[in-house]
């Protein structure tokens, strides 16, 4: 059987499926500093609560931004 175009139509495009999924950057060493700032991973208070319901572009952000933090609070002056 061949289909036409006009019955084509109403198939609608797939939601692209997201492979791969990050790893909580959690080291077990929760403190959060004045800044609410976790001392052990980097997070803020905000992306920890919202790492599990986060997309994992949301993640990679998250991933980026703590690891920023981390290697910015290790420099010393």
């Amino acid at each position: 059987m061949r289909c036409t175009m006009s019955e084509n139509q109403n198939f609608k495009r797939a939601e692209p499926i997201e492979m791969c999924s990050y790893k909580s950057p959690c080291v077990r060493n929760c403190c959060l500093d004045d800044k609410d700032i976790c001392i052990g991973c980097g997070r803020t208070l905000e992306e920890i609560c919202r790492w599990t319901s986060a997309t994992n572009s949301e993640k990679q952000e998250i991933l980026i931004n703590s690891l920023a933090r981390v290697q910015s609070r290790n420099v010393s002056i």
